[in-house]
């Protein structure tokens, strides 16, 4: 029938609709039909929709844009907690939360990259990555511990915004 109607090349199709009986006497004929949404294949199709009110979502943004805003105060107080005399000492730090393990392999990281093993963090601090010792030391973390080289970073007097 498929040659016959031109439709060679079909895709069968299966429609999720409860059977009215589990009976194996019962022709596919007599089922009710079932319906299936069919959308054009053109790339630039949308469904059409009714324009709708745009909703007030000031208090909704506000009170987002504050939490925000109080947990990037929390994380730069963590930051702050552990320079002591303009540096971080690595093998001095007790357990440190995750995100302040991130934070100071991230500052590691750009150090790196740079032939001074020079870097700026995400406030414009500069600092500088100095080796102390050639043993590892073990940074302890609440979610595990990392063995890496005995770091320091030396934070520069001066912040730089202006660059």
């Amino acid at each position: 029938s498929a040659c016959v109607f031109g439709v060679a090349h079909t895709r069968h199709l299966y429609v999720e609709d409860s059977k009215e009986t589990e009976s194996l006497n019962r022709e596919i004929w007599e089922e009710p039909a079932g319906m299936v949404n069919i959308r054009p294949k053109v790339r630039n199709f949308r469904e059409k929709t009714r324009p709708n009110a745009v909703l007030d979502q000031t208090a909704r943004k506000k009170a987002t844009m504050e939490a925000y805003l109080a947990e990037k105060a929390r994380e730069q107080e963590l930051m702050d907690e552990l320079v002591k005399g303009n540096r971080i000492v690595l093998r001095d730090l007790k357990e440190v939360n995750p995100f302040v393990r991130k934070t100071l392999l991230t500052w590691i990281a750009k150090s790196m990259t740079h032939p001074e093993r020079k870097g700026k963090t995400e406030n414009g601090m500069l600092f500088q990555l100095q080796k102390m010792s050639d043993k590892n030391i073990l940074l302890r973390a609440e979610d595990g511990d990392l063995v890496m080289p005995d770091f320091c970073l030396v934070f520069e007097e001066m912040m730089e915004a202006a660059r």
